[in-house]
């Protein structure tokens, strides 16, 4: 038999089902053996569906627990007299995070039975017991809401930097008016002045009675057809007879060619410059076609009159004269040919160079009139070719051969005198 001092040591971890313990028992007597490794202890957790606290067991004996943690700052976790600690942080909580349909915490608050005295700004509230009605509230920061008061018709609330605002209306400016009703402001403009460009921006303008320089009844006059009128100082009565209507004068840029002519289309109508005729018993106004005038020794302006082009298959336009006759009936008095150089008087047709006709019988007036009161000069002066014979169109021929073929009347100083006509020269 073994004694104790020669037993070999047993590990704990060695311990297996086959170690025993020997347990004496003194009533009733008898020895009894115990299985070693029911000595060691066991964790068992009872709870359903909960978490462990234990992690697990070692070296038979060591009960290995697990820690307690907070995952936020929402909850705290400490030890206090030997306890485990968890306390909430209210003030941690993001309310935008949480499910008020589930929790339904902001509806646990009444206001007429949990909420006593005067709810203040700060608490989300007015900080005032009552508010004029239909007064317009104005914040104060922190300190309670304060009211305007009640607007009249037209006002509203205009601030002003550093204070509070206050009830005003607007106020009309120049060529503005303002008319305050039951909840409109109506603001017209009726514009007399203006300091700056005044830029319509495609709009029309209409109804102005004149576009003044000095704000006076000149400049330009638009009637309600749209016929312009254009006159300088007051210039009295206006007159919309056609399109355009000028009161005196019209003055172009000397510098620059300019022209005055009608659009191109493709049945042109005509052009006309009249003067102007008498509405009493007076003269007719003249009209004064004029060139300029020179300085020193230059030539003053020239009048060309230039008749119509044509493309090549037409003919050039003729220079027309007209005038009236005792019977107040229009008559042409004189035609300039454009296409062939002839002048013809009171012929449509002339057959020569100088085509002169005169065939009114009713009136005793010559066919051509020619007035010399140069007394240092010829009456007429013949030029063309000279000489002895008939061949030549001014001949120097004294014969007296010639057959009288007949005459030509003449005046002289109002008294009839004739013109022998030959077939000859010679």
């Amino acid at each position: 038999m073994s004694t104790i001092s020669s037993l070999n040591t047993l590990v704990k971890s060695s311990v297996v089902s086959t170690d025993y313990l020997l347990v004496a028992r003194t009533s009733p007597t008898g020895n009894n053996k115990f299985v070693l490794q029911d000595l060691f202890p066991s964790v068992n957790t009872v709870g359903t569906s909960s978490e462990s606290l234990v992690i697990n067991i070692t070296d038979k004996n060591t009960i290995n627990f697990k820690g307690i943690k907070s995952l936020s700052n929402l909850l705290t976790v400490a030890t206090s007299s030997n306890n485990i600690t968890l306390q909430v942080n209210p003030a941690n909580i993001d309310l935008s995070t949480c499910n008020n349909t589930t929790s339904a915490f902001l509806s646990s608050v009444s206001l007429t039975t949990n909420v006593t005295g005067t709810l203040p700004v700060a608490n989300g509230g007015t900080g005032a017991t009552t508010l004029a009605i239909n007064s317009l509230i104005v914040g104060n920061g922190s300190a309670a809401l304060s009211a305007l008061g009640a607007a009249t018709n037209g006002q509203i609330p205009i601030g002003r930097t550093g204070l509070g605002p206050i009830l005003g209306t607007l106020t009309a400016g120049s060529n503005i008016t303002v008319t305050n009703g039951v909840g409109t402001i109506t603001i017209a403009a009726t514009v007399s002045t203006a300091s700056a460009n005044f830029n319509v921006n495609g709009y029309n303008i209409y109804g102005a009675t004149w576009i003044s320089g000095d704000g006076s009844n000149e400049g330009i006059n638009i009637n309600s057809s749209g016929r312009v009128f254009i006159g300088a100082t007051t210039p009295g009565t206006t007159f919309h007879t056609g399109d355009l209507n000028i009161n005196q004068d019209i003055y172009l840029n000397g510098t620059t060619p300019q022209v005055i002519q009608g659009s191109n289309v493709i049945a042109p109508s005509s052009l006309s410059l009249i003067a102007a005729s008498a509405t009493a018993a007076n003269a007719g106004g003249t009209l004064y076609l004029r060139g300029g005038n020179s300085v020193g020794i230059n030539q003053g302006g020239s009048v060309i009159f230039n008749a119509g082009n044509h493309d090549g298959t037409g003919s050039s336009g003729d220079f027309e004269f007209f005038g009236n006759n005792a019977s107040a009936v229009s008559q042409r008095i004189l035609t300039l040919k454009g296409t062939s150089r002839y002048v013809g008087i009171t012929n449509a047709s002339p057959s020569a160079p100088l085509d002169i006709k005169q065939d009114d019988s009713a009136a005793n007036i010559p066919v051509l009139e020619l007035e010399q009161l140069d007394t240092g000069e010829s009456f007429i002066n013949f030029v063309g070719t000279s000489g002895a014979a008939s061949a030549n169109s001014v001949s120097s021929s004294t014969a007296i051969l010639g057959n009288k073929v007949g005459a030509i009347q003449i005046k002289v100083n109002g008294v009839a005198r004739w013109i022998r006509l030959y077939d000859s020269a010679e």
